[in-house]
């Protein structure tokens, strides 16, 4: 008698789609790549646009949220009794869903595991940066995030936020294993606790969906992102200008709170092009059109997906060294430079200079170090090992 699929309940909070995020697309990829192998998958998720469509009297109540309501917590316990998984698997449990899945896993003795590509283990905000700077604030006690507003600038929604997260402190910590997406992450799981042997590190893969062209006659630099202060790109125009870039041009793609800035810039030098927020179906066409991509990061990134992105192209990257875009980038596929402007004028005029066969080259180490280690084969291939290594299904339970 052959031996049912594999099944897994997949939890995720969706980020709101007015603000594109990597990690959305990055979960979407993974249903398709499960279900590809065979994997019976069973989404429970909810979408944090529902908050913009809420009545007052719901937002008001929006801040039990963090602790699990009773409809959560009964439809929850309702789908592991009728699915039987064999696993869960976490990605955002923030602010919709809770924790309290995780306990309830617990009590109907399902193993569950958790990607990995935040700081929310430790940080209210998931950021570990408020105020244009790297906070560690909340290390030993969640309440400095209350002062702070580091929940959407908000202190009355941070309090369930930073109350949640300390209730349920214990049961997030000991997962049955974790799957960060670097190295530089794997390490932060350690730091707050996690023991060594429950962690496997799965960096996110992208599609192998990009046109691999030749390097584009004209050069040009592609920042892709959203448009704020912790993603550098205010140190990368202030670079730029003072830069000796000759003929390259800087072409900024994405929308946030520093989008003015970005359009004055561009209105004041020839050399910058703001492009706006781009349709995900240009994205693959834009990054091959760039002779390379720059991640200017200061914020503490446990990932760099646009660089995984820019390598599935044969793009190399020009990069801050910070967190996980370290990991992800290496003076082989590009350029690094310290979060900082004087760094990142020094890496650009050596990119601005660079011979069109150095170009080649790191264009083609970075393709290399997409298909050995971001490919989605690769990332698929580690996932399925955790479950098995993890899941009831393996111990022959069911």
């Amino acid at each position: 008698m052959m031996a049912r699929p594999l099944r897994v309940v997949l939890v995720h909070n969706e980020y709101r789609s007015g603000q594109p995020s990597g990690e959305n697309q990055s979960v979407e990829e993974e249903v398709k790549a499960l279900e590809g192998a065979g994997v019976e998958v069973l989404r429970f998720s909810r979408s944090s646009d529902l908050l913009a469509e809420l009545g007052p009297l719901r937002q008001a109540m929006h801040a039990v949220d963090p602790f699990g309501t009773p409809t959560i917590r009964r439809e929850f316990r309702e789908l592991l009794t009728q699915f039987r998984p064999d696993l869960v698997h976490v990605e955002n449990l923030w602010p919709m869903i809770s924790p309290a899945v995780v306990r309830i896993s617990r009590q109907q003795a399902v193993p569950v595991v958790a990607s990995i590509r935040n700081f929310r283990l430790s940080c209210v905000a998931g950021t570990h940066y408020r105020a244009g700077k790297n906070c560690f604030d909340c290390e030993q006690t969640t309440w400095p995030a209350v002062r702070n507003r580091c929940y959407q600038e908000s202190a009355i929604k941070s309090i369930p936020m930073a109350a949640a997260l300390r209730n349920f402190s214990n049961d997030l910590k000991t997962l049955d294993h974790y799957m960060p997406n670097s190295e530089f992450t794997g390490r932060y799981l350690q730091h707050v606790g996690v023991p060594k042997h429950r962690i496997t590190i799965r960096p996110n893969s992208v599609p192998d969906s990009f046109p691999l062209t030749p390097l584009p006659s004209s050069r040009n630099l592609l920042f892709l992102g959203r448009l704020s202060h912790e993603k550098g790109v205010h140190n990368l125009l202030d670079a730029w200008v003072t830069s000796e870039h000759q003929e390259v041009g800087l072409w900024i793609a994405g929308d946030g709170p520093l989008r003015s800035y970005v359009d004055t810039v561009a209105q004041d030098d020839p050399s910058v092009r703001s492009l706006g927020l781009i349709d995900p179906s240009q994205v693959n066409e834009l990054i091959s059109a760039a002779t390379a991509v720059v991640a200017p990061s200061l914020g503490i990134e446990t990932f760099g997906r646009v660089a995984v992105e820019a390598f599935a192209a044969g793009r190399p990257v020009l990069a801050t060294k910070v967190g996980g875009l370290g990991d992800v980038v290496s003076p082989e596929s590009g350029w690094l430079a310290e979060p900082d402007v004087g760094s990142l004028r020094v890496a650009i005029e050596v990119f601005a200079a660079s011979s069109p066969e150095e170009l080649l080259a790191k264009g083609q180490a970075a393709r290399k170090r997409y298909e050995a280690v971001y490919s989605p084969a690769s990332n698929l291939q580690i996932l399925m090992e955790v479950y098995m290594k993890v899941s009831r299904h393996a111990e022959g339970g069911q």
